[in-house]
């Protein structure tokens, strides 16, 4: 049975995380939006995040281009990739902030389109 990590963190959490590129060329530090429940995170050390992206220009189906990301503690316009990926929440760097409750919408949003819900 696996332990789940000290990391806390909710949905709608934006932490820096070490990302991995989907070629499996190397990795990137950027920032992620936490999108599993907290159910997810009290029984497993692992988080489902969707990566963020300064590359609004590059927009592609399931892509949230963010509202309020300075809110959430973003220095630039940013968008949210349409692609879920798993991470071990031991691996979040530092936390950046939270979404706002309309671009959790969004995002939700995303996620039920990129998944056929």
């Amino acid at each position: 049975m696996t332990t789940p990590s000290s990391t806390s963190c909710s949905r709608g959490d934006v932490f820096f995380v070490n990302v991995r590129f989907s070629d499996g060329s190397g990795i990137k530090r950027r920032p992620v939006i936490v999108v599993s429940v907290d159910a997810v995170h009290l029984s497993r050390a692992d988080a489902l995040i969707m990566p963020v992206t300064t590359r609004l220009g590059f927009q592609r189906f399931g892509d949230h281009v963010l509202v309020d990301g300075e809110l959430a503690g973003l220095p630039r316009p940013s968008m949210v990739k349409g692609v879920v990926e798993t991470v071990e929440r031991s691996t979040f760097d530092s936390f950046i902030g939270r979404l706002t409750a309309r671009d959790l919408d969004a995002v939700e949003r995303s996620l039920r389109d990129v998944l056929g819900l």
